[in-house]
């Protein structure tokens, strides 16, 4: 539900959209894994560097951002 493409490394952090998780819940995961789960993923090829992304629910769109 949300989506960040991190501007130090550019790495892409998916998160789930809740907040009670902890260090033992991360997973690292491929790209292409990660779009195998979600195919909505290439969707957000082109969102750059220091930008991120989220939806309300699986069905809605992405809707990209930016960080201050």
């Amino acid at each position: 539900m949300y989506v960040t493409h991190d501007k130090d490394d550019g790495s892409w952090q998916f998160l789930c959209g809740q907040s009670d998780h902890t260090d033992a819940n991360a997973k690292v995961i491929s790209l292409k894994e990660a779009t195998k789960i979600d195919k909505t993923i290439n969707d957000l090829y082109e969102l750059p560097l220091g930008a991120g992304a989220e939806r309300k629910s699986i069905q809605d769109i992405w809707i990209p951002f930016t960080f201050k």
